[in-house]
C-alpha cells in the first residue's frame, strides 16, 4: 500500500515540513467481524433458503398429487348400493306437503297463569270446545285427501285405488288420525257428558259400526290412541328447553320452590297452511260413502 505524504507549513521558521501517514483501507465491516467469517455466513444462509424452497416445492407436489388422486376416486368409484343417511340432514321420506311446511314462533298455553288469554281447549268439555276438536281434524274435510298418481308412487308405502278405481287415491296426513286420537281420549275419560263407551249409545260405541274391524273394541280403541300419540311425541321429539321460574309467595310464612314454566315460546310448523291443503284435496262425499271406518257418523262429528 503507498503511502501518502501531506506538507504541513511552519509558520514560524516558514519552512514545509513532510510528514508521512500511512493509507488504510476504508472499514466495510464493523469492527469486530472478519471478512472471510461473515463471507460464509452468507453463503451458509443462501443454501438454507434453497434448501427450504426445495422443501416446500416437493410438500406441494405431492399434496397436488394426493388431491387430484382423490378426486379422480370420487368421481371414478362406483356409488354404494345404500348409504346410511346423515343424522344432521337425513333424507325425508317424500310428502306431498313437503313444499308447504312452513315454521312460526308459537307460545304455549298452558291454563296456570293468569296473564294467559283463554282457551277454547281449556276447561270443562263444553259445545264449543267439541266443535273446535272437530273443527281441527274434521274426518270429512281433513282427514282424508285425494292423491295424485303421482303422489302416490312417491310414497312410501303406496295406497290402494278405493274399489280399484284409481281417480280415488285416498290418504292423509298424519296429524289428522293423532288429533282425532286425542280427542277421542279425551272424550273416554269424561263419560258423564259422552256416555259410557260400553252402553251403545255413547259416541264413542259408534265405533263399533267398522265392520272391518270387529275385533277392536272401545277400549282397545281408546288403547290405540293412547299409544299412538305416545309414539308420535317420541317421533317429533321435541327439544325445546323449558326453564323454570320462581314464583311469588302467597303469604309471608309460604316459601315458594322453583317451577317448570311450560308456556316458553317453540318454533313451530304452521299448522294452518296443512290444514288449508287438507281441504283443497277433500274428495267428494259420494267417493267417501262406503270407504269411511267411520261411516255411519254424521258430517262433521269425527267418531
Amino acid at each position: 500500500m503507498p503511502n501518502t505524504y501531506y506538507g504541513i507549513k511552519d509558520t514560524g521558521a516558514g519552512e514545509t515540513t513532510n510528514i508521512e501517514l500511512e493509507q488504510h483501507e476504508p472499514l466495510l465491516y464493523p469492527p469486530g467481524k472478519d471478512n472471510g467469517t461473515e463471507e460464509a455466513g452468507e453463503d451458509s444462509c443462501h443454501q438454507d433458503l434453497s434448501a427450504l424452497r426445495l422443501t416446500l416445492y416437493f410438500i406441494g407436489i405431492v399434496l397436488l398429487s394426493f388431491s387430484c388422486f382423490t378426486t379422480l376416486h370420487i368421481l371414478l368409484s362406483p356409488t354404494a348400493p345404500s348409504m346410511e343417511p346423515s343424522k344432521i340432514f337425513p333424507e325425508l321420506l317424500y310428502s306431498p306437503v313437503e313444499h308447504l311446511v312452513g315454521y312460526k314462533l308459537q307460545k304455549f298455553h298452558t291454563g296456570f297463569f293468569d296473564d294467559e288469554e283463554p282457551s277454547v281447549f281449556d276447561g270443562p268439555s263444553t259445545d264449543a270446545m267439541d266443535d273446535a276438536w272437530t273443527g281441527l281434524y274434521d274426518i270429512y274435510t281433513y282427514a282424508i285427501s285425494s292423491l295424485t298418481e303421482e303422489e302416490n308412487k312417491r310414497l312410501p308405502d303406496p295406497t290402494v285405488p278405493s274399489f280399484g278405481n284409481m281417480s280415488r287415491l285416498y290418504g292423509g296426513l298424519d296429524v289428522f288420525h293423532q288429533l282425532h286420537c286425542l280427542d277421542y281420549v279425551r272424550k273416554a275419560i269424561e263419560p258423564e257428558r259422552y256416555g259410557n263407551p260400553h252402553s251403545g249409545h255413547s259416541s264413542l260405541a259408534r265405533r263399533r259400526a267398522s265392520k272391518d274391524l270387529p275385533h277392536v273394541s272401545d277400549t282397545e280403541h281408546v288403547s290405540h290412541c293412547i299409544d299412538m300419540i305416545r309414539q308420535s311425541l317420541m317421533c317429533s321429539a321435541d327439544i325445546s328447553v323449558i326453564s323454570w321460574y320462581m314464583p311469588e309467595a302467597s303469604s309471608p310464612e309460604h316459601t315458594p320452590r322453583p317451577l317448570p314454566r311450560f308456556d316458553q315460546t317453540r318454533m313451530c310448523r304452521d299448522f294452518d297452511s296443512l290444514r288449508d291443503w287438507a281441504r283443497s284435496r277433500t274428495p267428494d262425499a259420494e267417493g267417501l260413502e262406503g270407504v269411511m271406518p267411520h261411516g255411519d257418523h254424521a258430517h262433521g262429528h269425527g267418531h
